[in-house]
Order: C-alpha cells, then structure tokens, then sequence
C-alpha cells in the first residue's frame, strides 16, 4: 500500500490496509459457507457479501494507477516500466508459486477438475470432503496453474487454487498500464491525460460485460455451468475484460484523489454525495442481484470506488484520523498476510472437510469458519515471513545495488 517517493505528499493510506483486510476475512466467510451451511447462501443471500471481490478490483485500480495518474497530472517522474513490472510480479508469484506447490503436492487439496463438474457427476475428493480435489498430475493442468493461466482455458477453468482467477485479472491489469503509457497519445500533463487511460478500461469493460453476457445467454445447461463450468462462456465471464469495469472505476478514483491530494484549491465532492453513492450503489446492487446478477460486479464497483473516496480524500477531521490509524494498527496481525490468507484459505477448507466432522448447522458454521481462518491465517503469516517478505526486499536491495551504475 506504500508506493516509495522523494518528494511530494506521503502516499500511506492505512484505512485502505483495513478495510482490504476486513473485505479478506469476509472473502474466507462466504466460501466457508458455500460448503457448511448452503441454506445461507440460497435463502440468506450471503453470497452478495462475496462483492470484497469487486473491492479488492477496484482497489487495485485505485493503487495501482495511483503513480500514472500523478506522473500524468504533471507531479510527479513517468513509473519506470521494469521497476513496476518487477515490483508487482514479486508481489504475487513468489508467495503464489510457494501455495500452489504446497497445497497440490504436500496436501493434495487443489482441484483436480472443475467443481462444478466434480458437483454435477458425483465424483470423489482425495479422501473424502470436497469433490474432485486432489493432488493434479495432469502436466497441462500444471502448466497452467503455476503461470497462472488456467482460468483462460474451458478444460482447466477452476482447477489448482480455485480463487486464483482473479489473480489472473490482477496480473493482466499489471501488464496492460504499461502497455498504454506505450502506446497511447497524451496530450501535455493535465486532467485529460489522466482520463484518458481510465477511459480506455472502461471501454474494455464495457465490451467484455456484453461479451460475457452473450456467451453466457448462449450457452447450454444450469446457469452455474455456464458461469463457473468448463465452457468459453466462464472463461470470458472471469477474465480481465469483463471485469475491468471495475478497475477502471478505481482508476477514476485514482484521478480524482491525486488531483484533489496535489491541489487543495481543487474542487472536490463532498462527503454527504459520496455517501449517497455509496447507499444508492448497494440498493442498485441488491436490485441488481434480482433480475441482473451478471452485472452485479460492475454495480458495485461504484460503491467500492464511492468508499475508497470518502476515507481516503484530504480533510479529514484530527478525529477520523485518530479512529483511522487505530483500526489499521489493530489490524495490522490480517494487514499484512492477505495476498497468502486469499490463497490459502481454500485449500485449508478443503482439508477440514476432510479431517474434522462439523455439522452443517448455524454453530457448525461458525466452528467452520473459525478453524478455516485461524489455520489460515497461521499458515499465511508463515508465507508472508519466509517467502511475501524476502521477495519485496529482494527487489529493494537490487535497486539500492544498481543505483550508483545509474549515477
């Protein structure tokens, strides 16, 4: 969350640490519930909590394109395109590579085949729990998975990590900024070259929603298997194009954030809109959940990028400041480990499927959820330590070696 810079406004925005914590904890919940208490999701909609999803798009939008947005604005150098790249695939594949070797080879605990193939013919989990999980030998199945692949293939779509598919998106999203600094014409540093490379996103967003929404009113059989089966329809649905409406809306807020950060003349919204976005955008989105649930993501980007604004924005009170770092430090145990607490969190579930009789009931679920996250959460700090951690320095203490070549 911390982008390194030598002049200029501080770039800590620990309320954002929290609140993607929080959104992980509620990530772990709805997949914990989606196996020990079904009734939950079919009857109590607890799958709409399953949006920290949108918010963790959004988010990266927001982040990511935070340095481009300043570099465009005209306040700050051009992102060195090797350094960024550098930067954001050691934050991901270290720890992903680590998991996924981990959770298929030690504890047989990835799946082996599409869950919602293995649900549908009845096949088995490697001893029992969750169906069609294992240890995947397949050498195609491998390849894919550790580059990270497998969601853009009808034949490995779901299998390995199951949520590892939005790290495909994010990992795309990382290779596209560069591509368009590249390649698009800027006019000279102002609001509308900060515009201009959000506005592309969108225009991808766009298109890809109505690609996936065409596939999948083609395709064949249960809603679930077009969606999430083996099929061209959940490829499209789960890849960047139909869900880059969603970065490009925290790339927006991006825009906004610098312009108002850099210039405090600058006209801003007030909190009372962002609150109004931030209400409408989730009654638009239960509406959504209704009658339109394949546009349910991009709906709630607009909260999510609503949210984002209203903690982050320059005037906040001594207060809200206060109340702001005190939640983040006492977060900081989840702050710091979510990349390996996303990525381990499945695997742990599928092994207590397997090993721990819990009944599918209210309190059953709680049981649930609190042994998934607790082993989870030890298992991600000891990632985040020996593997998240060595990897960032890494790429720091080869920069520091390389700076006086520069000079």
């Amino acid at each position: 969350m911390t982008h390194p810079s030598t002049s200029g406004p501080a770039r800590r925005l620990p309320a954002l640490d929290s609140l993607r914590a929080v959104a992980t904890a509620v990530v772990v919940l709805v997949h914990v519930t989606a196996i020990y208490y079904p009734p939950a999701i079919i009857t109590g909609h607890i799958d709409l909590l399953g949006q920290a999803l949108t918010f963790f798009f959004v988010l990266s939008g927001f982040l990511i394109y935070l340095p481009f947005a300043e570099h465009l604005l005209g306040h700050r150098p051009r992102p060195s395109a090797r350094r960024y790249l550098g930067q954001r695939l050691r934050r991901v594949f270290p720890a992903y590579v680590v998991i996924l070797a981990l959770a298929n080879f030690a504890m047989h605990a990835v799946f082996t085949r599409n869950p919602v193939l293995s649900a549908e013919n009845g096949l088995p989990g490697y001893g029992g729990g969750i169906p069609g999980t294992g240890t995947d030998r397949d050498a195609w199945h491998l390849v894919t998975q550790f580059t990270l692949t497998q969601s853009l293939f009808p034949s490995t779509m779901q299998t390995g990590l199951n949520p590892a598919w939005s790290l495909t998106a994010e990992v795309t999203f990382y290779l596209l900024l560069p591509a368009l600094v590249a390649c698009l014409p800027f006019p000279r540093p102002g609001i509308r070259a900060a515009l201009r490379m959000p506005a592309v996103v969108l225009v991808i967003g766009l298109v890809g929603t109505v690609w996936s929404l065409v596939l999948i009113h083609r395709g064949v059989g249960t809603a679930e298997y077009r969606a999430w089966g083996p099929t061209w329809s959940a490829v499209v649905s789960h890849s960047f194009p139909a869900v880059a409406t969603q970065f490009a809306l925290g790339m927006f807020a991006a825009v906004l954030f610098a312009t108002v950060k850099w210039n405090p003349e600058a006209p801003r919204p007030s909190d009372r809109l962002l609150g109004f976005l931030i209400i409408a955008g989730f009654a638009a989105a239960i509406l959504s959940y209704a009658v339109a649930p394949n546009l349910l993501g991009n709906v709630s980007a607009i909260p999510s990028a609503a949210l984002i604004l209203i903690l982050v924005l320059p005037g906040r009170s001594q207060r809200s400041q206060t109340v702001m770092a005190s939640f983040d430090r006492s977060l900081t145990w989840l702050t710091e480990p979510t990349l390996s607490v996303y990525l381990w969190h499945y695997p742990v579930l599928i092994i207590v499927t397997r090993t721990v009789t819990i009944p599918h009931t209210p309190s059953g679920l709680a049981t649930a959820f609190a042994a998934v996250f607790v082993v989870t959460l030890l298992l991600a700090t000891i990632t985040f330590r020996l593997v998240e951690q060595p990897a960032m320095r890494w790429g720091r203490s080869t920069r520091v070696r390389a700076a006086p070549t520069r000079l």
